[in-house]
């Protein structure tokens, strides 16, 4: 069977939209890779913001150019394709409209994540440490048990007794007294 064509139903390429992490969308009329004043890698998009947008951001006719678009800048790696279907064309910015990092972006990204990833890590570093000593340990115990017993058995009880004998020979003050 031949598939169904559906000829109400026109599939033809549009503008390519960009939606911000903060939900505002505009349609993209053109979308270039450039530098900016800085020598930065970025993307310079002209745009036909929606009602909604121009709201939120006070757009207004005095700031369109002639043919109703926006031009704007993002940095080339805060904006990825969600759909490069050529009928509906969808970018993301991981960005405001102002440039700005979302909340919700950061999860997105991981950040959230990352700073566990982080917590974590220092924790294994942390028992690769202790478990290292312990192997050292258990390496002197079974190989010399001697130089174990002294090393840490006789030595911290040593000096543990050192402590003591020194705290003893300290004269005791009555505090009421002064004496």
């Amino acid at each position: 069977m031949v598939g169904f064509e559906r000829k109400d139903i026109s599939l033809t390429p549009k503008w390519a939209w960009i939606i911000w992490g903060d939900g505002y969308m505009a349609e993209i009329v053109s979308m270039l890779p450039g530098k900016n004043a800085n020598g930065e890698d970025v993307w310079k998009l002209k745009i036909i913001p929606t009602e909604e947008l121009a709201k939120r951001y006070n757009i207004g006719m005095d700031i369109l150019s002639e043919d109703l678009t926006l031009n704007v800048e993002y940095p080339l790696e805060m904006i990825k394709p969600l759909s490069v279907d050529p009928a509906w064309t969808i970018y993301f910015c991981f960005l405001s409209f102002k440039g700005y990092e979302v909340e919700a972006t950061k999860f997105l990204k991981g950040y959230h994540d990352q700073e566990r990833i982080r917590d974590f890590k220092k924790i294994i570093d942390e028992l690769e440490a202790e478990n290292a000593y312990l192997k050292e340990k258990l390496s002197i115990a079974e190989s010399n048990i001697q130089e174990y017993i002294e090393k840490f058995i006789n030595g911290p009880a040593t000096r543990m007794s050192a402590q003591f004998i020194a705290q003893q020979e300290q004269p005791v003050v009555n505090p009421i007294r002064g004496v």
